[in-house]
């Protein structure tokens, strides 16, 4: 029997990584469950508590068995059952998709546990119903600060469990569908260049298509050649939502001020409800010191998925660094009131303190970083930013609210 050969470390790198692949058809979602069989906010709510679970303990076999792999796949790839010469191999093509999208090492699952590590995050917000289906919203802070949403549609299975059908991931602006069918987009091609002879003018016509979008795509390394070939694009493709983010970066690290406005400004204007953009103009223009249209794409962000602390946190660190240390202090101590776990706000009230030299909050922060975070801190008399905390009186009284042993070590 013919196996499909399948590159499940190029298929997963496009999958989880890559902003700037393209497909037109993929299908976002099945059919969901009947009104007797609906998930009620209750059920959605639990649920959702054991996905942050499964994350936060670094379980992604227990992140896959609450995921309908087979599902998502089957709906990413259905349309190209139909395809010439594709009956044959794309049961295999599916079995090799699941065993790399659930691989414990560079699976989904991985990917976003080993995201959320050190001071990263992984937070269920809240559940929501968009369009007749039931979503739960979850925030992935990384390690390094970045912040991404992912917002899962839950159904009920024949036997009664819930299970997540689908992954709207913010960074990409996309389904997770959407994503695994564009995975397949080379294999497929590959598969109807073998079959030319056999094609029907309908599948021709894709074919020729998607040939230019793949030699786009395969440009991303060659910047005034993918401007170039851009201009060729058929035009039902241009304001596809990857092609403009490749558009946009590669105008944005090759200076195109001009091309680089225009794909944002289109991108803007097709896709008014997705957050990708302004979650990407957040790190851009705050590298560029724009500090006002930093706090504009924030405010946007929250608009579309809703009151999350971390953007308090955000607009925190902005303020600071307009030197705003005021509202600064109000956005930071604000997050920290309404998410009490989120750790990075802490650091931010903590740093502001020290900025503005209120010694008595440094002394009221650390309290709660060692007491509530349970986090052990370094000796401050080693720290340079802490210099001042250290010489003064507030420091003498903090040290003796401290644990014993804490006070020994120091």
């Amino acid at each position: 029997m013919y196996r499909t050969k399948i590159n499940v470390n190029r298929v997963l790198a496009l999958i989880f990584l890559s902003l700037i692949l393209f497909r037109a058809n993929g299908q976002v979602f099945a059919q969901p469950a009947t009104a007797a069989r609906a998930v009620s906010e209750k059920e959605a709510q639990k649920f959702a508590l054991k996905i942050q679970f499964a994350i936060l303990d670094g379980k992604a076999g227990l992140f896959n068995s609450l995921v309908d792999w087979e599902a998502i796949i089957a709906t990413a790839t259905q349309e190209y059952a139909n395809y010439t010469g594709m009956k044959e191999v794309l049961n295999d093509f599916r079995k090799g998709i699941q065993q790399g999208v659930t691989n414990s090492e560079k699976g989904m699952a991985s990917s976003i546990i080993n995201a959320s590590k050190g001071n990263g995050n992984y937070k269920f917000l809240r559940v929501h119903n968009k369009g007749g289906y039931v979503f739960a919203l979850f925030r992935m802070v990384s390690g390094s600060g970045g912040v991404n949403y992912h917002d899962m549609l839950l159904d009920r299975m024949p036997d009664g469990t819930i299970k997540v059908k689908n992954i709207q991931v913010a960074l990409t602006g996309e389904y997770i569908t959407e994503s695994l069918n564009r995975s397949a987009l080379q294999f497929i091609q590959d598969k109807q260049k073998e079959n030319q002879d056999k094609l029907s003018e309908p599948e021709k016509k894709i074919y020729q298509e998607t040939e230019a979008v793949l030699k786009f795509m395969r440009s991303f390394n060659e910047p005034k050649k993918l401007l170039a070939q851009y201009n060729g694009l058929p035009e039902r493709f241009k304001n596809s939502k990857h092609v403009l983010i490749m558009l946009m970066n590669t105008a944005y690290n090759t200076k195109n001020e001009e091309v680089y406005t225009a794909s944002i400004n289109s991108y803007r204007k097709q896709y008014p409800d997705s957050p990708t953009i302004d979650l990407l103009l957040i790190d851009r223009n705050t590298q560029a010191g724009k500090y006002d249209e930093v706090l504009k794409s924030i405010n946007a962000v929250e608009k579309l998925v809703g009151n999350d602390p971390h953007l308090d946190n955000l607009r925190s660190e902005t303020y600071y660094k307009k030197g705003d240390f005021k509202l600064a202090l109000e956005y930071a101590e604000r997050a920290v009131k309404n998410e009490p776990a989120l750790v990075t706000s802490y650091w931010t009230v903590l740093g502001i303190s020290l900025k503005i030299k209120d010694y008595s909050l440094t002394a009221k922060y650390l309290t709660l970083v060692e007491r509530k975070l349970k986090i052990s801190l370094a000796d401050l008399k080693e720290v340079p930013d802490y210099a001042g905390f250290v010489d003064s009186p507030q420091y003498t009284e903090w040290m003796k609210t401290r644990p014993k042993k804490k006070q020994e070590e120091k």
